[in-house]
């Protein structure tokens, strides 16, 4: 099975987190119920977070990732989630479905300072990187360590 990992920036709009991914048709898709609050945590430590970080996340383990969200339930056409080392529940939305073929058992996230695109906009697209690609190392020196 490939090791298949998503690549998001997330950015605040108007104090509430989104991303963008025109590959799938989605643009200012917001993190709502819970995962904005999990998001908050996760970069709590990066300096500037609401101008975009990067945020790598799969339904398989991959090294480098400190937060690991296990499945609770369906709920209102969408998936809860639980980090359960800080207690937190978020609910994350349907557009999951255009990720992952049914909601995964667990998704593990690794979180990290980005800098913004060229032109100034947060970026926002997201990329898959296949394990054994010889893209670049997934290992970085600026992630969330668990307390």
């Amino acid at each position: 099975m490939t090791n298949s990992i998503q690549v998001t920036n997330p950015y605040k709009l108007h104090g509430q987190w989104v991303f963008d991914d025109p590959e799938v048709g989605l643009a200012r898709e917001p993190f709502v119920a819970g995962a904005d609050a999990m998001i908050d945590l996760a970069t709590a430590y990066i300096v500037g977070a609401g101008d975009g970080f990067t945020m790598l996340s799969s339904g398989i383990s991959f090294p480098g990732h400190p937060v690991e969200l296990n499945w609770i339930r369906d709920e209102a056409g969408g998936n809860v989630y639980a980090w359960e080392g800080k207690g937190m529940l978020g609910w994350l939305y349907p557009a999951l479905l255009k990720y992952f073929d049914s909601p995964p058992g667990n998704i593990y996230v690794q979180v990290k300072a980005s800098e913004l695109e060229k032109d100034g906009s947060q970026g926002g697209k997201i990329y898959r990187l296949l394990a054994g690609t010889g893209e670049p190392s997934l290992a970085a020196s600026n992630t969330l360590a668990e307390s």
